[in-house]
C-alpha cells in the first residue's frame, strides 16, 4: 500500500466556488471541493484539514495514554477507557 501525501495540507480558495486542499510540500492539489454552498464547502474543507493535520499527533497521544494505562496495570481488554482507546487506535492505524 502506498503512503499518503505528507502533511501539513492547507486550503486554497477559501470563500470561492472551488476550494482546493493543497499539499504544502509539493504544491499539488490533494482534492478540490465544489458544488456545495460556499459556507458548507469551506466548513467541509476545514474539517478535512483539521482531521488530517492532527491525525498523527492524536494517534501518538492516544498511544502514550494507552501505554501509561498498561503500565498502571490496566488491560486493553478492560471495558472503559483502555478498551475505547485501543479500539480507536486500531481504527486509526494505517
Amino acid at each position: 500500500m502506498s503512503q499518503h501525501t505528507p502533511t501539513p495540507w492547507e486550503l486554497e480558495g477559501e470563500g470561492q466556488e472551488v476550494v482546493g486542499i493543497l499539499d504544502t510540500n509539493s504544491g499539488h492539489y490533494i482534492a478540490k471541493l465544489s458544488g456545495w454552498n460556499i459556507k458548507t464547502q469551506d466548513a467541509n474543507a476545514i474539517f478535512i484539514l483539521r482531521a488530517v493535520n492532527t491525525h498523527e499527533a492524536a494517534k501518538k497521544t492516544l498511544r502514550a495514554c494507552l501505554d501509561r494505562l498498561t503500565e498502571m496495570g490496566f488491560s486493553i481488554h478492560e471495558v472503559g477507557l483502555p478498551q475505547t482507546i485501543s479500539e480507536l487506535l486500531s481504527k486509526m492505524e494505517d
